[in-house]
């Protein structure tokens, strides 16, 4: 799935296709991959592509997904800095 998409924004880099990749990630349960995409190559917030019946529930859906993906990215930074 994951080079599926790899090879999908390749050819069409359009942010709909990055959000439905982060949120096939998410599905996948794959929080590392999805913060490396949000680290690198995530920038808007297409809400057409995530759950919800309102813009609203949309926009609520991606950034709960794209929370567990910062949380990733904290861990990483706090397991980089040496201990004091």
């Amino acid at each position: 799935m994951k080079q599926g998409f790899e090879d999908l924004i390749t050819r069409f880099p359009a942010p709909s296709n990055m959000n439905r990749y982060a949120d096939m990630l998410e599905w996948m349960g794959n929080t590392e991959a999805l913060a490396d995409l949000l680290e690198t190559r995530f920038r808007w917030i297409v809400p057409e592509i995530w759950y919800g019946e309102t813009t609203e529930d949309q926009f609520e859906y991606a950034f709960a997904t794209l929370q567990e993906a910062d949380a990733v990215l904290k861990s990483r930074r706090d397991a980089e800095q040496p201990e004091a």
